[in-house]
């Protein structure tokens, strides 16, 4: 079965010394605005072979704050020691992979 649509929880936001899923930017938790993104065949066919190879992680992590609700979610994409990408990490291989195809990377301004 493959993918016709990825469901973009919300993103791991790096706190201080604390980790948490909270809304993406403008989501509220009342309405946290997630996001489901469309998918090409030949985009779930690959993202069906990665998930094949590299089955996704299951991360409990609290919600919006360091005592908040404990959320669990299926991570496609974490570190290599199975750990939700931070937005630093994550840049890092953005980056990487868009110098690959001969793209420039542009910080948010």
């Amino acid at each position: 079965m493959r993918p016709k649509n990825i469901h973009h929880p919300p993103p791991d936001r790096p706190r201080p010394r604390h980790s948490g899923f909270a809304p993406p930017k403008g989501g509220t938790e009342d309405d946290p605005k997630d996001r489901f993104v469309p998918v090409g065949d030949a985009l779930a066919a690959l993202l069906t072979v990665h998930m094949r190879k590299h089955p996704p992680v299951e991360v409990t992590l609290p919600w919006m704050a360091k005592d908040g609700e404990p959320v669990t979610v299926s991570l496609v994409f974490t570190t290599r020691e199975h750990k939700p990408l931070n937005k630093n990490y994550f840049n890092y291989l953005w980056k990487g992979g868009l110098e690959a195809i001969g793209r420039r990377y542009r910080a948010a301004a």
